[in-house]
């Protein structure tokens, strides 16, 4: 290939443009003469302009920092949801308030230590009798602490005790165990005195009642709860007040698996009225 000057198109000659020229061999084809400049523009690949999509390149310089950002936040969106996730499966899966509900509905019958039976029919009527008095005399005693006063809402008897009517023992026993069964009313305790006797008065309707009738050896503790569609069991441990450590505040530690004596499975059944007990079971 032989280099010489080309003239530039306004027919300067090649000796005033300065540029160097460069021409092909000489064949029978027809040859251009080109510029050193421009074989090396041609050389070089050239840059598209546009991208694929149609838009000019270097318009999204920012477009980087802009993933980071939505990615640093989606980052922050699994976690969140993954600790609400674990906040709903726990609270899900949390029956404790369910469990004191029906410690608090079977705390008249826990008073009196009852002996298990499979249906209400079975259990003995005196303490199913006994269990629905105390609700109502327990539901008195904390009315007067909340009120902060000794007067009663029901008359008593030259002996001091409460007379309530048969109308609210009965509603008390349906409360507790549903409306398949009626109480059996009769005078109970009257072997320990007139003042700690249930004294059954048939023909005003009411019970004559101890003011006092809480008087069980044992502190008791609901620790476990069962569920199976609309039943519940909840297990009650029992020990000896008198066996209980004491903490360094003087308070009664509550029963734990050291200084529990035995412990009971309350069975509950719910109903459209509420749940209802059904049940008490030994724990072996």
């Amino acid at each position: 290939m032989l280099f010489k000057k080309k003239a530039k198109k306004e027919d300067v000659p090649a000796s005033q443009s300065g540029d160097i020229v460069i021409q092909k061999a000489e064949t029978n084809e027809p040859h251009e003469v080109e510029t050193l400049s421009e074989v090396l523009e041609q050389a070089q690949p050239k840059r598209r302009r546009r991208t694929s999509r149609g838009t000019r390149r270097g318009q999204r310089r920012f477009a980087a920092l802009i993933g980071l950002i939505v990615i640093f936040f989606a980052l922050i969106g699994v976690v969140a949801v993954g600790f609400l996730s674990v906040g709903l499966i726990r609270k899900a899966t949390d029956h404790s308030d369910l469990m004191m509900e029906l410690r608090d509905l079977a705390s008249p019958l826990i008073e009196y230590q009852p002996t298990a039976f499979d249906t209400p029919d079975e259990a003995d009527d005196a303490t199913l009798l006994q269990a629905a008095i105390f609700r109502v005399t327990e539901a008195e005693r904390i009315r007067q602490l909340q009120e902060k006063t000794d007067t009663y809402n029901y008359e008593t008897d030259d002996n001091g005790r409460l007379i309530l009517p048969v109308e609210e023992v009965n509603a008390s026993f349906k409360t507790l165990f549903g409306d398949k069964i009626d109480p059996h009313h009769q005078t109970l305790g009257e072997d320990s005195g007139v003042a700690y006797t249930f004294e059954y008065d048939k023909a005003n309707a009411c019970y004559h009642v101890p003011v006092s009738m809480g008087s069980s050896l044992y502190t008791t503790k609901a620790d476990a709860i069962r569920l199976h569609g609309n039943e519940a069991q909840v297990r009650i441990n029992y020990a000896l007040t008198k066996n209980l450590p004491v903490d360094k505040y003087g308070n009664t530690m509550e029963p734990d698996g050291s200084t529990t004596e035995y412990a009971q499975w309350f069975h509950f059944t719910e109903t459209d009225g509420g749940w209802i007990l059904t049940a008490v079971e030994d724990v072996k």
